[in-house]
């Protein structure tokens, strides 16, 4: 159609803001492209709500694509036709998002920040809306490199990760955890994950009706930040009762998770990454070599079955104590890195320290 072929040579214009923005340089271009602009927010504004999705791939993409621009009157068109859509998009649930190209635009390095800041805007709204199975196949993927994410991105990140815990497809093998789950390929990105899964076990709901000076008080163990990553967005009510442990119960799904093969080797015995915060070891090396075992190396999860034997719901504690039974038979209690990670676990590190300070 028309309209397609104009936003095809829309694409080709942000391939060009993002390699050198070369066309950028004269009014002249920034007068064509903004008429371009101009006409694509007449025709968004006349479709019809049922065909605004169709429409939405490519546009939403390129749309977002344009705020690599430095030229303030493009960048002004951008967000207001931005605002349109998010105003017709939050008020029909029904309008499903071009989930893949945002993912893909997301994870490109060569993203401008403020365009990443939007693709993961409309990535959550469209991960709220979709199928389990979509989510299965958007979300891990995103995760990739979370490690070197600002906050915010990683809070918003880890909320994404719990919406889907419980249909993440977990690998028959070593060989595809890079495919299925690439985020757990990464020392650091392990590492935050691990931690935030310990944080997500430790978590307690809130007062069913808080004091006005307890409301703002974390769960014990947890700093204020922490349990903010845990909790999200999500209600007092997402968080309590049979709702909460069946997050939990996604995390041991997760972090028991069998790979077939061998045992990963102790983490004791060869080289690992620890967090600053948690001192967690990492068998990612070893997984990344190709080796088989469980998708988590006991060194890592022990802590993790220890919380949750004392868990006060019932199966996430009955799946505690009998994964912490067959984690601690193979596993070397007198291990450096396990000692540090349970004194963390007990007294609590010096980062959540200075995060409670602040």
């Amino acid at each position: 159609s028309v309209f397609t072929a104009e936003w095809l040579g829309l694409s080709r214009q942000v391939v060009q803001l993002v390699v050198g923005r070369r066309h950028m340089s004269s009014p002249g271009a920034n007068t064509a492209l903004l008429e371009k602009l101009e006409k694509a927010e007449l025709r968004i504004g006349l479709c019809e709500d049922s065909k605004l999705a169709k429409l939405l791939d490519p546009a939403l993409p390129n749309i977002i694509g344009f705020l690599a621009t430095d030229d303030a009157a493009v960048r002004a068109k951008v967000m207001a036709i931005l605002t349109h859509l998010n105003k017709r998009i939050r008020g029909d649930s029904s309008v499903a998002l071009p989930l893949t190209p945002l993912a893909k635009q997301f994870a490109n390095p060569a993203t401008a920040p403020m365009a990443s800041n939007f693709c993961l805007v409309y990535l959550e709204m469209g991960l709220g809306r979709a199928a389990p199975a979509q989510r299965a196949v958007v979300v891990p993927p995103l995760l990739r490199g979370i490690a070197r994410r600002g906050a915010a991105q990683q809070e918003t990140l880890l909320s994404l990760l719990l919406g889907s815990l419980s249909e993440l497809p977990l690998p028959g093998s070593h060989a595809e955890l890079e495919g299925r789950l690439p985020f757990l390929t990464d020392p650091a990105d392990r590492a935050l994950v691990l931690e935030w899964l310990l944080d997500l076990l430790q978590f307690l709901p809130p007062p069913a009706a808080p004091a006005a000076d307890r409301s703002a008080e974390p769960p014990p163990g947890l700093s204020a930040d922490a349990a903010k990553r845990v909790k999200g967005r999500l209600s007092h009510e997402e968080v309590r009762g049979e709702l909460l442990a069946a997050k939990k119960l996604a995390a041991c799904r997760l972090l028991g998770a069998p790979a077939g093969g061998a045992p990963v080797p102790d983490a004791s015995d060869a080289p690992s990454a620890t967090t600053a915060a948690g001192g967690h070891a990492t068998a990612a090396g070893s997984l990344a070599a190709g080796g088989e075992g469980p998708l988590f190396s006991p060194l890592e999860t022990l802590p993790h079955w220890l919380v949750a034997s004392c868990d006060g719901d019932g199966a996430v504690k009955t799946t505690g104590e009998a994964r912490l039974r067959a984690v601690a038979a193979g596993t070397d209690l007198e291990s450096h890195a396990l000692i540090d990670s349970l004194c963390s676990l007990v007294l609590g590190s010096e980062a959540a320290a200075g995060a409670a300070a602040g």
